[in-house]
């Protein structure tokens, strides 16, 4: 299986924080990298997705902060997808 990788740079209290999630990163892990999820919603298969809405990163290019809204769904507790756009 092809290992995805998603890696924000988040500037978070004032401070530079690394956050990475791959795939088959367990819910504990993520809460600890991101915190507590904006939203938690549940699909027709039972499966639990959080919704970051506001995650604050510096864009590179421009130098100016910008929100990412990031999706992330499990199954059995692991990671299985995600998505984020800003």
């Amino acid at each position: 299986m092809k290992k995805i990788v998603l890696i924000f740079i988040l500037f978070l209290f004032g401070s530079d924080a690394y956050a990475q999630i791959n795939i088959g990163t367990n819910q504990e892990e993520v809460l600890k990298e991101l915190g507590s999820a904006d939203a938690v919603v549940y699909d027709g298969q039972y499966k639990e997705t959080w919704i970051y809405d506001s995650i604050k990163y510096k864009n590179c290019e421009f130098g100016a902060d910008k929100n990412l809204t990031v999706i992330i769904k499990f199954d059995n507790n692991k990671v299985i997808n995600f998505s984020y756009h800003n």
